[in-house]
């Protein structure tokens, strides 16, 4: 049981797991005649939405992540015999022109 709940959590606390969690929750209170609170949580998750795909909270995130992890200068780090390279197709290849004759 515990297993599932490290696993789910993270998923509900990110933010467009709580987007969904708040449009069940709103799906819920607009059939128990709740207006105030349905639009209140409506509102709230159209707000986090909109807030977590900022440039800004994206900026936030990294900073973070980079003063958990400072860089390290390469001098220290020792050789290895193995390299991984992470990359994403951040540009398209360049088609080549037809070879003329």
């Amino acid at each position: 049981m515990f297993l599932y709940a490290e696993k789910l959590l993270p998923i509900l606390i990110y933010p467009l797991g709580l987007v969904l969690l708040l449009c069940i929750a709103a799906f819920t209170l607009s059939f128990a005649g709740r207006p105030r609170i349905l639009r209140v949580s409506i509102a709230l998750a159209v707000i986090l939405l909109w807030v977590a795909s900022t440039p800004a909270f994206a900026g936030l995130l990294i900073d973070i992540l980079e003063e958990q992890n400072p860089s390290v200068p390469i001098e220290t780090i020792s050789p290895k015999d193995v390299a991984i390279v992470l990359g994403g197709g951040l540009a398209r290849p360049q088609a080549q022109p037809p070879a003329t004759v």
